[in-house]
């Protein structure tokens, strides 16, 4: 018996395909319904994909489908007449819908902390090689020191440009997200 339940797990495991809603339907298909005496395996084979999913991202696109299964047991159990199980499944579905914004929330701060260690580490990068690049300076000539200095300068007024170009487009896209509620 216990030989024959861990074959129908591996088996469901390896034949389950993704929830994937079909171009011509806006749900997924429901599968195993919560009404069936096998529907822990449903929920097993579930737990176990989102343990072998890696990733935030991932996990939580995964956690959306999950959500989006349980809409369409809700529905299909709906056009059976079964509605016992009705609060169960709205509150599944609220608990993955949860799950995944808190994913998502996470890949988002981590983001943004990883975006100021780089530019962090590249502001000390440019101030090291500025450093240098003036002691460099300090020992030529001082007639081709000046001439240095001068395309130096030329060099930095083009790069101010392009950060000003750069922090105009940052401040556009934060207008957007902010237009979007994002």
């Amino acid at each position: 018996m216990e030989k024959t339940v861990i074959i129908v797990f591996i088996l469901l495991l390896l034949t389950a395909q993704p929830a994937v809603a079909q171009q011509q339907k806006f749900f997924v298909q429901p599968g195993i319904l919560p009404d069936s005496g096998i529907y822990w395996l449903d929920l097993l084979g579930e737990e176990v994909r989102y343990l072998f999913t890696f990733g935030k991202i991932k996990k939580a696109e995964y956690k959306i489908e999950i959500a989006e299964e349980r809409l369409s047991e809700l529905r299909a159990l709906y056009e059976k007449g079964v509605t016992d199980k009705t609060d169960a499944l709205l509150k599944k579905y609220e608990k993955e819908i949860i799950k995944s914004q808190e994913l998502f929330s996470v890949v988002k701060i981590n983001s943004e902390k990883q975006a100021k260690e780089v530019q962090t580490e590249t502001e000390n990068a440019i101030l090291l090689h500025e450093a240098s690049v003036n002691d460099y300076v300090l020992s030529l000539p001082d007639q081709l020191a000046m001439v240095v200095r001068n395309s130096i300068g030329a060099i930095w007024a083009g790069f101010d440009s392009v950060l000003d170009h750069l922090d105009q487009k940052r401040r556009d896209i934060e207008q957007k997200r902010t237009d979007f509620g994002v």
